[in-house]
């Protein structure tokens, strides 16, 4: 959800999966209880825009 409010573009790749990560109950705890996702998106886009946030915030303030 944050991702596409800053007007990026993230497409689901797959659901994140603890047998794919060494020791994730213990390293990540109750983070895969979530159902988290692996997403992947265009970076350069995505820094263009996070800049443009930041720019923006700057001028308020």
């Amino acid at each position: 959800a944050m991702m596409a409010r800053l007007g990026l573009e993230p497409h689901i790749i797959a659901q994140a999966d603890q047998n794919k990560v060494p020791d994730a109950e213990s390293t990540w705890g109750s983070y895969y209880e979530h159902q988290p996702r692996v997403l992947a998106g265009n970076l350069q886009k995505g820094l263009e825009r996070l800049r443009l946030v930041q720019e923006r915030k700057r001028k308020q303030a």
